[in-house]
């Protein structure tokens, strides 16, 4: 954990792999707020539409990142799922606290929320894909 942290910190690499991760992020986004936004249409309950709009995008993400962002490919498949889906649980409970929070106790408009939400959980994901999911991609 020490050397993790230390990683971290000193930052080797991370601009590089930020930029990739921000671009697969982008569409990831866009496919999630596309997904959210035509379900708030639809009028389907907001924790149901948080919910199908988070694992389309994460379907892009996870593809993405492990092929093209970490070009994780020599890690074991098993690994990177089960640490995909501890990073991503991670996200997924900030994402639905603060849609909800913002929703309902803010009277935020749900797009504006998500969006917010977005920008909160994004240190959680980048750190803990890169160092936990995808650490021998590099």
């Amino acid at each position: 954990m020490a050397s993790l942290l230390k990683r971290a910190a000193t930052g080797t690499g991370n601009a590089e792999y930020f930029v990739r991760y921000a671009t697969t992020g982008a569409l990831a986004v866009a496919t999630d707020l596309a997904c959210f936004q035509a379900l708030v249409v639809l009028r389907v309950y907001l924790p149901v539409t948080t919910t199908i709009a988070f694992t389309c995008g994460v379907i892009v993400h996870f593809t993405l990142n492990k092929l093209w962002t970490f070009r994780a490919r020599g890690a074991p498949h098993a690994f990177q799922i089960a640490a995909y889906l501890t990073v991503l649980s991670a996200s997924f409970i900030v994402t639905q606290v603060v849609v909800e929070t913002l929703v309902l106790g803010f009277h935020v408009v749900p797009i504006g929320a998500k969006i917010v939400a977005i920008v909160v959980q994004l240190p959680i994901g980048f750190f803990g894909h890169r160092y936990i999911t995808f650490r021998d991609g590099r």
